[in-house]
């Protein structure tokens, strides 16, 4: 992701109240030093809301600034720069008298805030996502996109358009983070139970060529593309080095999901039980988890050493020896 090189780049001060060249503000970058100050009330903001995009707080203006950072020191950063400014040609703010090379120089830089917040999302999260999904940028009223939009513009919108957008998770996304991989691991195959975010088509386009709509269908899912092939086989390995499995309403367990290989079995496996604790073969194609024999021979899932006979019975998941 771009927050790497642009922490490597940034040149922060903090004060308590900013220089004169900078009053009112809460942070303030110079292109032409590359030095980035921050106030120390920026560090003090307390965000109440529970949305990331309703500001300000401390993340949206560090990030700003460290955007800028990105932009000023990376051949990528300079990239997305030009483009914005050739899309907001002839632009200026109409509250704060902003020429266009700088007001594209801010709006790139709140995208690129909006982008890293938007990163950190839980694509899992189906429950928020079915009641309220990630609005545009143009409906976020966020930072210098603000309601209103600008005036002198010549390219008729007053959002960065979908290229634009891609062209920064091209540049300064990290397709091979945590985050990449559970946004695919959520919404691979043709259908998915709620229309993916804006961030997760971004991430599933750019990372994995797959083109999903505002709807619950995503297409370009391949068995023969290598970033596909590469993620899955990740996403399989993470799940099995673990050994363990989510039991719907009963926790967590010691365990492989029917897709792990018997490699990834525990030494100390002496026996194999399915969830009902019933003794089965290598090849049983579903859930598995370690047993051990007992006295009697009688092959128990190793979470029955600890458990009564009352509660296994309840539970399902251990076998009575009456």
């Amino acid at each position: 992701m771009w927050l790497g090189p642009a922490l490597d780049a940034a040149q922060f001060s903090f004060f308590e109240d900013l220089p004169d060249s900078c009053a009112n503000a809460l942070g303030c970058y110079n292109y032409r030093t590359g030095e980035a100050w921050l106030s120390l009330d920026a560090l003090r903001l307390e965000h109440d809301s529970y949305s990331p995009y309703e500001g300000p707080s401390t993340s949206d203006i560090v990030l700003h600034e460290l955007a800028h950072a990105y932009t000023r020191s990376t051949p990528q950063g300079s990239h997305l720069l030009s483009r914005f400014v050739t899309h907001y040609a002839g632009c200026r703010s109409d509250r704060d008298g902003l020429s266009t090379d700088r007001l594209a120089a801010e709006l790139l830089a709140d995208t690129m805030a909006i982008a890293a917040h938007r990163a950190t999302e839980n694509p899992s999260g189906l429950t928020v996502s079915f009641l309220r999904n990630t609005p545009p940028l143009a409906e976020l009223d966020y930072g210098y996109f603000r309601t209103g939009g600008f005036d002198g513009c010549l390219a008729d919108s007053s959002s960065p358009d979908p290229a634009l957008i891609s062209a920064i998770y091209a540049a300064a996304f990290d397709c091979e983070s945590e985050h990449a991989l559970d946004v695919f691991e959520a919404y691979q195959g043709p259908y998915v139970l709620t229309g993916p975010s804006d961030n997760s088509r971004n991430i599933l386009n750019t990372c994995y060529g797959v083109e999903c709509d505002a709807g619950n269908g995503c297409e370009g899912w391949s068995e023969s593309d290598a970033r596909q092939r590469a993620a899955s086989e990740t996403i399989q390995h993470r799940t099995c080095a673990d050994g363990i499995v989510t039991m719907p309403g009963l926790g967590v367990r010691e365990g492989w999901e029917p897709s792990c290989e018997r490699s990834y079995l525990s030494a100390n496996a002496e026996c194999l039980v399915d969830l009902s604790g019933n003794e089965v073969d290598l090849d049983y194609e579903h859930t598995i988890f370690a047993g051990e024999f007992n006295e009697a021979g009688v092959c128990l899932g190793l979470w029955c050493r600890d458990q009564t006979e009352t509660f296994a019975m309840l539970d399902g998941a251990c076998r009575s020896e009456r």
